[in-house]
């Protein structure tokens, strides 16, 4: 009869060991998941820096007023925000606007929004106003703190209720949902909006820009053309008032706001292919 000595039994792996293997995969897996995420929310990001850029360069000489938020100016209890496009039309926020070092770019001041202090800019401000906007491109960059409705960015008219030119935030569903457009000069409400094709990022920076053209309106979430729609209809010609997260007594508390731009020029799709084929450096006002 043969007798096998411990030394030449086959060895396997114990239940504990086995555990221990797992649970180191899962560990790395995890850390592998987040590092690609990061990695990706980066991306985004910098594809959003490389579009305010562009726009910037493209249209920098039709801003009708840029507000970057790095200097914050007081009015008595109040906050006054410049304009760096040169045209005066300072934007004020009744009360103590809260101004943060939380930025897309990491460098810089951010605008965070509250009901307590809504901002807006026209003739009492500064500027000459009205104006006549026949195209126009709005530019933002936001962080959404929920899934909840309200402004961004808007164009008014004298009454402070007719949109020229409208940049909404809605929830449709679980989804945070961008909203474009403005009102007609044949009082039509024009509006479009990212539903079913991008959602917005809740408690992450996202660049936005909504533009028309003179017949088409176009939206763009973090650079991407996501939505566009035809608007034959111009819209109301004369602006008075442009108001941050403030509209018709609405708002969105807690939202961070950042480089607001208006232009009176819109974009075109063969820009922003050329934008990418340059792959163009960051602005001053993206990178500060």
């Amino acid at each position: 009869m043969r007798l096998f000595s411990p030394s030449t039994r086959s060895k396997g792996f114990t239940l504990i060991e086995l555990l221990v293997v797992v649970s180191i995969i899962s560990m790395l897996s995890s850390v592998i998941l987040v590092a690609l995420q990061g990695a990706r929310d980066k991306g985004r990001v910098g594809a959003g820096l490389k579009f305010a850029t562009y726009n910037y360069r493209a249209f920098g000489a039709d801003a009708f007023a840029t507000y970057d938020f790095n200097t914050t100016l007081t009015s008595g209890a109040n906050t006054l925000f410049p304009d760096n496009s040169g045209s005066n039309r300072s934007l004020y926020c009744s009360n103590a606007a809260t101004v943060v070092t939380d930025t897309p770019a990491g460098v810089g001041q951010s605008l965070q929004s509250t009901a307590a202090a809504p901002c807006i800019a026209n003739s009492t401000y500064g500027g000459i106003w009205p104006a006549t906007i026949s195209k126009y491109t709005v530019s933002a960059w936001i962080k959404p703190t929920v899934a909840a409705s309200g402004p961004i960015v808007n164009g008014t008219d004298s009454g402070g209720t007719s949109r020229i030119f409208n940049m909404y935030l809605f929830t449709s569903g679980s989804n945070l949902v961008l909203q474009c457009g403005h009102k007609g000069q044949n009082n039509s409400d024009n509006w479009f909006d990212s539903d079913g094709k991008k959602a917005l990022k809740i408690g992450a920076w996202n660049q936005v820009s909504c533009s028309w053209d003179g017949t088409t309106a176009r939206m763009y979430i973090d650079g991407i053309l996501v939505n566009q729609s035809v608007i034959a209809s111009p819209p109301q010609t004369s602006l008075y008032n442009i108001s941050v997260n403030n509209w018709a007594g609405g708002y969105y508390n807690g939202l961070y706001v950042d480089d607001v731009n208006v232009y009176s020029q819109a974009l075109a799709d063969t820009q922003i292919r050329e934008m990418y084929a340059q792959g163009l450096k960051s602005h001053p006002v993206a990178t500060r």
